[in-house]
């Protein structure tokens, strides 16, 4: 190395620049600066203590052993104490069950008939009785309505 660039070399070097953040901060910058930090070091504890006390119900759901409740028992065991139904259901030849729906003590059958009619059939099937028999007949329009018409 010469001279001229030791010594520019030392001037260049002589005395270290000051970074923009080293600079003092002006007070009012400074007081900001501190409620932003207070409120993100505030966040961050939250945040973190939600996600252990998640994190420990986990655990607890994990290690706890599950127990039946006696509103959850199986129906087989909550009718243990009934009868058990056998009831033979009459029905027309060549009729044909569509669907059927169960509701308590009651099932509703729907039926399509030989002639084509649609019947719903609704049974105690504790009993056997026949609760109600509804037949499903289509309407014919005898009077032709003209649809209302605002002025």
């Amino acid at each position: 190395m010469t001279y001229n660039n030791t010594r520019a070399f030392q001037e260049n070097h002589k005395e270290p620049r000051t970074l923009p953040q080293d600079e003092p901060l002006d007070p009012a910058v400074e007081r900001v600066r501190k409620k932003l930090m207070r409120l993100m070091i505030i966040s961050i504890s939250i945040t973190i203590i939600l996600i252990l006390f998640v994190l420990a119900g986990v655990i607890y759901k994990i290690i706890t052993p599950e127990t039946a409740s006696k509103q959850t028992k199986p129906l087989v065991l909550q009718s243990d104490n009934l009868p058990f139904a056998h009831h033979t259901l009459l029905l027309p030849p060549k009729a044909q069950i569509i669907s059927q729906s169960l509701s308590d003590h009651h099932i509703a059958l729907r039926v399509l008939m030989p002639n084509g009619q649609t019947h719903f059939m609704i049974y105690n099937y504790r009993t056997g009785a026949l609760i109600a028999n509804l037949s499903v007949t289509m309407a014919q329009e005898t009077a032709v309505t003209k649809p209302f018409q605002a002025q």
